[in-house]
């Protein structure tokens, strides 16, 4: 059995793809246990970050940049879990990067169609997850779903970055339940970058972990937000309540 600190757990259109942490030496290294068939477990997933889960893997023939793949042969056992600040501790001994192309050992690429995206070329990719210490992040809504700007600690900006973060989801999700109305979006939004930004700057600990999506058929991996700390409190949705509505 091997024994994984989940660590990551996004949003696929079939489930949801989870990583977890490897001890390895005084460190940590990623693993993406993958179900028996496919590449999502299945919506019912029921394991939270934090957890300590004990899983059956074999390796699988690498496709780069995905090099953290392991197949699964069931559902993990949890013997236990550990809480978010020793987590994010553990994080921070796993692969982590303090500028934009340190993150997966490549040359960042921007959208041909001339948006802030960025993808990188999978032959080049060394790994498909990589943390970083982050100073701020803002929220933008675009076209069908949430994006994050993420400034480095260095100070270099990752842009456009799809929100695919479980947890965050959810939140936002809550966040535009509560608003309603035709100004649902603006409400939000202002909410976000406002009191949430101003949280996660006065956390001792801002951490994002920075994913790679699977190739597309042009052949690039785009870049995702696969885990923001700290994670959303239900807390932060009474403040938001509370706010008069955007006019």
């Amino acid at each position: 059995m091997t024994e994984l600190i989940l660590s990551d757990i996004t949003r696929m259109k079939s489930g949801y793809c989870v990583i977890g942490l490897q001890a390895a030496g005084s460190g940590f290294r990623s693993v993406r246990p993958m179900p028996p068939r496919g590449h999502a477990w299945p919506a019912h997933w029921r394991h939270t970050r934090g957890e300590r889960l004990r899983f059956r893997l074999q390796t699988v023939p690498q496709m780069m940049p995905h090099v953290e793949d392991q197949l699964s042969a069931g559902e993990p056992e949890c013997p236990g879990r550990i809480s978010e600040q020793e987590l994010v501790r553990c994080l921070r001994g796993a692969e982590t990067a303090g500028s934009r192309d340190e993150l997966f050992g490549c040359m960042l690429q921007r959208s041909a169609m001339g948006g802030s995206a960025a993808w990188v070329k999978p032959e080049e990719a060394k790994r498909s997850i990589c943390g970083c210490e982050i100073r701020s992040v803002r929220f933008r809504w675009k076209i069908d779903r949430w994006r994050a700007e993420v400034r480095m600690a260095a100070g270099e900006i990752l842009e456009s970055l799809p929100i695919v973060d479980h947890d965050w989801n959810n939140f936002l999700e809550a966040a535009a339940a509560r608003a309603g109305g035709p100004n649902a979006v603006e409400r939000v939004q202002s909410f976000l970058n406002g009191f949430v930004a101003r949280t996660i700057w006065n956390d001792e600990q801002p951490f994002a972990r920075i994913g790679l999506a699977r190739p597309n058929p042009q052949g690039g991996c785009w870049l995702m937000l696969d885990s923001l700390f700290p994670l959303p409190k239900g807390e932060w949705l009474e403040e938001f309540a509370g706010r008069p509505e955007v006019k």
